[in-house]
């Protein structure tokens, strides 16, 4: 992001290290090394990142936003964001509000 946009990669980058901090003191795994603590960090946070992604898709998309807005949010191409996540944007619809 651009400091117009009020945030810098810097800050989120601080944010990330905040985070990545946390879970290696939530794991608690001193018998690793450092670099082994923070590597089952990240790849801990990507995991949980990576399974939340099918349900923000689909958040996005009953929402009514693009899946162009949302290819552009995942930093990824308007086919492959429809490949990748249509069946599940379709089967986890929202339910109808019946009053």
């Amino acid at each position: 992001m651009t400091p117009e946009e009020g945030i810098t990669d810097a800050e989120i980058a601080g944010v990330v290290d905040e985070a990545l901090r946390f879970i290696v003191l939530l794991r608690d795994r001193s018998t690793e090394t450092k670099a082994c603590r923070e590597l089952d960090a990240v790849a801990t946070l990507v995991c949980h990142a990576r399974s939340r992604l099918p349900d923000l898709v689909a958040d996005a998309r009953d929402e009514a936003n693009s899946w162009q807005e949302v290819a552009a949010a995942l930093s990824m191409s308007r086919p492959r964001a429809i490949t990748t996540y249509v069946l599940h944007a379709r089967n986890r619809r929202q339910p109808l509000d019946l009053d």
